[in-house]
């Protein structure tokens, strides 16, 4: 490796690391394009058929979700051409600057594409299967995107590493030249160390020898009662060998089955590292993330009802709220809060349940017969604070004050006053 360092910027290993990132700011173009299609044919914005079915309904509950997105679109579009204009000149031949430039253009590249497929993604959450826009549409444009977000985040990583990696190479020579002096020092130490040893041995042999002529001679009562004490030192030592090693055991707090074991014999263990998993059949637990928007209307000792995708939506389990964490998770900007439900249905004892199933979790906060309900974008606010619905009157369009109770999902919220059942409820103008 010091032979490969040598000559600074033009040696073999800096010549790798740039044509390992010349590859790598291809494979990125890809990735870009990519994803600016799979975004356009959802948006419509270049290509303007491609949503047709669909556009009136995207981001029906958050009309901002889809103009982000949309400015999204436009800077990966420009960052893409900057990365597709920068690489035109990078090949193998090229100069290392012009590479390490469109590497750095690359990073922008996806960088703006990370912000995009997250901006699109949001806009998909806000949209709600509506007419020609199925469930099953919905959620295969959701995984499409997912599926772009990876790639690219992926490739991200591996763009950034690369970039490392040819200041790495740089520094090699200098890298390894230390290395080589210290190796030096250690060996100079090392037969320094072994001299030392020498002499402490040749002592040992003189005190072995010494200890021999005393013990052809006659015990005196001196030395059996040193020899008794260091009798009494030793079992005191032993026993706190017995001790140390009883320490080193790790016995279960609770009946159980091991689930997992997470180190292997000789490993050194921390304090804080979980060495085993111990799984108790009779008291599972399930984890959720609950976004800030519905954990209000959660609390301990609420009822859930429990499906585990192994056994299908015809196998119910029952559970309650155990734990609400009071401190914050943020996943993707969005924060969420960890949500603890224990399984309490002695049902669970004929079915093999095991841990890391994926569950689905409904909680029961509150419930009501026949509700009436209509969507919550139905609803306006005059200027005296005051909550109203546009009816349809035969051909006339009339105001109608309302009083509304529970929000319910998919953007449903109860009418408890104003409104009569078959009444029908103005959403939106059409213009």
């Amino acid at each position: 490796n010091l032979k490969l360092s040598e000559g600074g910027e033009n040696s073999q290993i800096v010549e790798n690391s740039y044509q390992d990132l010349v590859a790598t700011i291809q494979s990125v173009q890809n990735s870009l394009s990519s994803a600016l299609t799979e975004s356009d044919n959802i948006l419509g914005i270049d290509n303007t058929l491609a949503n047709d079915s669909y556009e009136d309904v995207l981001s029906a509950l958050d009309s901002s979700k889809l103009n982000s997105a949309k400015d999204k679109y436009g800077v990966a579009k420009t960052a893409k051409n900057k990365v597709d204009s920068a690489s035109i000149n990078v090949s193998l031949s090229a100069s290392h600057d012009a590479i390490s430039s469109a590497g750095k253009v690359a990073e922008d590249g996806l960088i703006a594409s990370k912000d995009l497929l997250y901006a699109v993604s949001q806009m998909l959450d806000a949209t709600v299967p509506i007419g020609n826009l199925t469930q099953t549409n919905l959620s295969a444009l959701k995984s499409t995107i997912s599926a772009s977000r990876v790639d690219v985040t992926s490739k991200y990583s591996i763009l950034i590493n690369q970039l490392q990696a040819v200041n790495d190479a740089k520094n090699s020579y200098s890298t390894y030249q230390i290395a080589y002096e210290k190796a030096k020092e250690n060996l100079k130490n090392a037969e320094t160390r072994a001299q030392a040893d020498i002499s402490s041995a040749e002592a040992s042999v003189r005190q072995a020898e010494a200890q021999y002529n005393d013990v052809k001679n006659p015990a005196r009562t001196e030395d059996v009662s040193s020899a008794r004490a260091q009798l009494y030192e030793a079992q005191a030592s032993l026993s706190q060998a017995v001790s140390a090693r009883n320490k080193g055991r790790i016995v279960a707090p609770i009946a159980g089955t091991v689930g997992k074991v997470n180190v292997k014999v000789g490993e050194f263990v921390s304090a804080t590292e979980i060495a085993v998993k111990l799984v108790n059949p009779n008291m599972f637990e399930i984890r959720v993330d609950i976004p800030e928007t519905d954990i209000i209307k959660i609390a301990v000792g609420n009822d859930a009802d429990i499906t585990l995708d192994a056994y299908g939506e015809d196998h119910h389990f029952v559970g309650k709220v155990s734990e609400i964490e009071t401190g914050e998770t943020v996943i993707q900007d969005v924060v969420y809060y960890k949500v603890t439900v224990a399984m309490e249905d002695s049902n669970t004892d004929e079915f093999n349940i095991l841990n890391g199933m994926t569950a689905n979790i409904l909680f029961y906060t509150e419930q009501k017969e026949n509700a009436l309900y209509i969507p919550q974008r139905a609803i306006k606010t005059d200027d005296s604070g005051k909550k109203y619905v546009r009816i349809l009157k035969g051909t006339k369009v009339e105001d109608v004050y309302i009083d509304t109770g529970l929000r319910g999902d998919n953007g449903l919220i109860e009418i408890t006053s104003g409104l009569q059942a078959g009444e029908d409820v103005v959403l939106r103008d059409i213009i």
